[in-house]
């Protein structure tokens, strides 16, 4: 039963991506988006990978940072496939609450025997501050928008927009409660476990404020999100030949809505947002489609490795098992 939900799920947020993709295609066209893209070049999209790939590194330089709050320290080369793997997964199937992160603590545990309650920990305290950072861009992206144009928004895009706001109230409340170092878990659970007590003690311990590593870690995560502001201003200027500072940051504001709404690869919603962006500042909106297809092009590949990584770990982890207990069996021979 739970499984079928988890693919009810998946079909109909995927079906929901799909149908604004062409929402959003058929109000603009492919011609316009074509020509909008047309000077778009190999050189320019290397360009955009590299800064995209500089995200992925900041992203596992906190990750090890963290790693090191819990108590264990990783070199960076360890994580990447790790981190990628758990990319891979969280782009594709958003739906599937924690399916990046119980990957990746999986993995914690089985190739480098780090407990999996810290690994848990570890990647969920990563996590939280993702969407934290996320959300606080699309506030700004939003506060841009409203004082810079004088656009109504479309009720499909104020839709999205109120999805995020739900996201935005329960992170405050997260940090209500971590700030004042009182227990979020038993709201949900009436009957406590020790290992989720131990879980949510180290997630509440990182976010106290007076904890360095909070600091550290917000500090990585608006240097994540610079390389970002980078990467938007480069790709506007790429398709526009003109440099935008404060549209490219409503742009990134509404990329950031975008990751906050559980849809497969962006599909859809990205492309919507970036388009009413566009629009907004007296661009093309297939400038903003553009924009959106060739951000989501940079990022599947990087994701498909993600997933690549994630068929290896998996074979190789099948097979340790598998041996495992082929030899336990060959011991008991007599």
């Amino acid at each position: 039963m739970r499984r079928m939900k988890k693919i009810g799920f998946f079909v109909l947020f995927f079906a929901g991506g799909v149908a604004l993709f062409w929402w959003t295609i058929d109000h603009i066209g492919w011609q316009e988006i074509f020509q909008a893209a047309q000077n778009f070049s190999f050189v320019q999209a290397v360009v955009i990978l590299l800064l995209t790939l500089a995200m992925v590194i900041v992203g596992i330089w906190r990750w090890r940072m963290i790693l090191g709050y819990t108590g264990y320290s990783l070199p960076l080369r360890k994580l990447s496939g790790l981190f990628l793997g758990g990319f891979g997964i969280t782009y594709f199937v958003p739906m599937v609450i924690l399916g990046g992160e119980l990957f990746r603590a999986y993995a914690l545990k089985e190739q480098h025997q780090i407990p999996f309650q810290k690994g848990l920990a570890s990647v969920s305290i990563e996590r939280i501050l993702e969407i934290t950072t996320n959300f606080f861009f699309g506030i700004i992206g939003l506060l841009v928008l409203a004082f810079q144009t004088e656009t109504i928004p479309p009720k499909g895009v104020l839709a999205l927009m109120a999805v995020a706001l739900i996201f935005g109230i329960v992170i405050l409340f997260f940090y209500f409660q971590s700030f004042r170092r009182e227990s979020i878990l038993h709201i949900f659970f009436r009957k406590r476990d020790s290992d989720l007590d131990g879980l949510e003690q180290d997630v509440l311990g990182f976010f106290y404020w007076k904890n360095r590593w909070l600091r550290i870690g917000f500090a990585l995560s608006l240097l994540r999100s610079g390389i970002a502001f980078a990467r938007t201003i480069v790709l506007i200027f790429f398709l526009t030949n003109t440099i935008e500072l404060l549209p490219a940051l409503s742009i990134l504001g509404f990329y950031y809505i975008a990751l906050l709404l559980p849809i497969s690869a962006l599909l859809g919603s990205h492309d919507a947002l970036q388009a009413f962006a566009f629009q907004a500042f007296g661009l093309q909106p297939s400038g903003g489609a553009a924009f959106a297809l060739i951000i989501r092009g940079v990022e599947f590949l990087v994701a498909i490795v993600g997933l690549i990584i994630v068929s290896v770990t998996g074979t190789r982890l099948f097979i340790r098992r598998t041996l495992g207990r082929v030899e336990g069996i060959v011991r008991h021979l007599p």
